[in-house]
C-alpha cells in the first residue's frame, strides 16, 4: 500500500470563521437549529452553531475565578464554533498547549430528555451547565455525550473548559524534540474542533445501532447481523421492542425488559438475497432505520467481504483490489483542525482527483469524511492516535485500557461504514515488539 502525504493547499474562505467578531461581547441567546453536518446517526440532533463566547486562561485560574458561573459577558470575546484558538499561532508555546473557555447561552427546543453531544474537543474538557459541572472527557477526535439533566426552561448557559496541555502518556503524548522544541506527532490545536449538538431522546435511547453484513461468496445471499444498545432514559420500567428495517426488510427483534436507567444489548439477523455489493467503482449502499421509545437512529451500510488468499493478496468481494492513495490531515490554513463542510469536501475531492482508492489519517476523521468515502468507493484505514507510545507507558494497565476504550469508541461510531477496512490499534510503536505491546494488541483483537 503506497501512501503519500497529500498536500493541503487551501485559501482561507472566510475571514470571520474563527476569529473574534468585531464589537464588544454580548451574551446573545439563541435556539439550537434542527440541522446536522452529517446524515447518519441519532435522530433529534440540534446544532449549537453560530456565535459562542470565548476567553483565555493561560494561568489556569478560571475555575477559581468562577468563569463557569459568570453570567455577564465581561472578559469574553465572540467567536464561532468549531474553533481552533491557536490556528494561526505556530509558536512552541502554542504546541505545548494552554487552557481556554467556551460559552453558549441558549434556549432549548421543546422536549424532556436531552444530551449534549460533542463531536471533538482537544484535549481535556470539563463541561458546565448553568454553573454546575456535569461531565468531563479526555481525548480528541472521538465524540462524547453528557446528559443535560439539569437543563431548565428558558435561558441556559453551557460552558466548556478546554485544556490541551498534553501529558507524556496521552495520545499522542507530549515530548520534546532534540532541538528542545515541543513535538507530539502533529499540531496540537486547542478548542472545540468539531460541532456540538443538543440531542433529544425519548423514554428509551438508542445508544448505538450496528449492521454487520456477512457475505459467504460473491454470488451468495448476505446475512445482516443487527445489534443495538438500548438505555432507559426517562425512568420507568417494562418491556421494550426495537423496531428496525434493514435494506427494506423488517428485523425480528424480540421484546426485552429494560429496568429504570438500565441498558440492554439486543441482536437479530435478517437475510438479504441477491445483494448489490459495495466496492470501488460500484459503491452500492443500503439503508437501515431503528426506533424505540420515541428515539430514532438511521444509517447506511454496504455489503462486502474482505479475505486474504494463499499468496497473501487481499480480496474484496472475492477479487483482488489495488490500493493506492494518500494520507490526509483534517486541517487547513487559517482554521487549523476546525474545518467546515466545504473545507472537508475540498480535501476529499483532492483524493478523488488523485484517483485514490484508499486513505488514512493518524486519528478518526469527522463522520462526514466516512460518508463521502462510502458514496465514492474509497477505502479508509481507520486509525486511533495510539502513536509512538513508549513501552514504559504501554506496560501500565491504565494506558492499555485507555487505548482499548479509544478503539472501542471509534468502532462503535464507525462500524456501519463499508469504506472502513482496517481498524488500526497503534502506529509507530517500537520496532521490536515487547511483551507489553503483545498484551495490548492481543486485548484489542478480542
Amino acid at each position: 500500500m503506497h501512501l503519500t502525504r497529500l498536500p493541503i493547499l487551501m485559501a482561507l474562505t472566510g475571514a470571520v470563521l474563527l476569529t473574534a467578531l468585531a464589537g464588544p461581547a454580548v451574551a446573545q441567546v439563541s435556539t439550537p437549529s434542527k440541522r446536522v453536518l452529517y446524515a447518519d446517526g441519532h435522530g433529534g440532533r440540534y446544532l449549537m452553531d453560530g456565535t459562542w463566547l470565548f476567553r483565555t486562561d493561560a494561568e489556569d485560574r478560571g475555575v477559581g475565578r468562577g468563569f463557569q458561573r459568570q453570567t455577564s459577558a465581561e472578559g469574553w470575546s465572540r467567536i464561532t464554533v468549531p474553533n481552533a484558538s491557536n490556528a494561526e499561532d505556530n509558536s512552541p508555546e502554542s504546541q505545548r498547549g494552554t487552557v481556554n473557555w467556551y460559552r453558549k447561552d441558549f434556549r432549548p427546543p421543546s422536549g424532556r430528555n436531552f444530551v449534549f453531544r460533542f463531536e471533538a474537543v482537544n484535549f481535556r474538557a470539563r463541561v458546565y451547565l448553568n454553573g454546575r459541572e456535569i461531565g468531563r472527557h479526555e481525548g480528541d477526535d472521538i465524540p462524547f455525550e453528557i446528559p443535560a439533566s439539569k437543563m431548565k426552561r428558558g435561558t441556559n448557559r453551557l460552558v466548556v473548559r478546554v485544556d490541551n496541555r498534553r501529558q507524556a502518556a496521552d495520545f499522542p503524548g507530549a515530548r520534546d524534540q532534540a532541538s528542545g522544541a515541543p513535538g507530539g506527532g502533529w499540531w496540537n490545536y486547542n478548542g472545540i474542533l468539531r460541532e456540538v449538538y443538543l440531542r433529544r431522546v425519548g423514554t428509551v435511547d438508542i445508544v448505538d445501532f450496528g449492521v454487520r453484513p456477512v457475505l459467504p461468496c460473491r454470488r451468495c445471499a448476505a446475512t445482516a447481523v443487527v445489534t443495538a444498545t438500548l438505555r432507559r432514559a426517562g425512568g420507568g420500567r417494562g418491556a421494550v421492542r426495537l423496531n428496525a428495517t434493514v435494506a427494506g426488510r423488517r428485523v425480528p427483534f424480540r421484546e426485552v425488559s429494560l429496568p429504570g436507567r438500565g441498558t440492554r444489548q439486543v441482536s437479530a439477523r435478517v437475510r438479504i438475497p441477491n445483494p448489490r455489493l459495495w466496492e470501488p467503482g460500484s459503491p452500492e449502499l443500503y439503508r437501515a432505520r431503528a426506533s424505540a421509545g420515541g428515539s430514532t437512529f438511521r444509517t447506511h451500510f454496504g455489503i462486502r467481504s474482505f479475505n486474504v488468499n494463499r499468496e497473501g493478496r487481499m480480496l474484496l468481494n472475492g477479487r483482488p483490489v489495488a490500493l493506492r492513495g494518500a494520507s490526509i490531515h483534517e486541517e487547513a490554513p487559517g482554521v487549523g483542525a476546525a474545518l467546515g463542510p466545504a473545507q472537508r469536501a475540498q480535501i476529499f475531492n483532492s483524493l478523488r482527483d488523485l484517483g485514490a482508492t484508499v486513505t488514512r489519517a493518524h486519528y478518526p476523521l469527522h463522520p462526514s469524511f466516512y460518508e463521502m468515502a462510502d458514496r465514492s468507493g474509497i477505502l479508509i484505514y481507520n486509525q486511533i492516535p495510539f502513536y509512538q507510545v513508549g513501552d514504559q507507558f504501554i506496560k501500565l494497565k491504565s494506558v492499555r485500557e485507555k487505548g482499548l476504550r479509544y478503539l472501542e469508541d471509534t468502532i462503535r461510531r464507525d462500524q456501519n461504514h463499508p469504506s472502513v477496512f482496517v481498524w488500526s490499534v497503534a502506529n509507530e510503536l517500537g520496532a521490536r515488539p515487547t511483551d507489553n505491546q503483545n498484551a495490548y494488541v492481543a486485548a484489542a483483537d478480542r
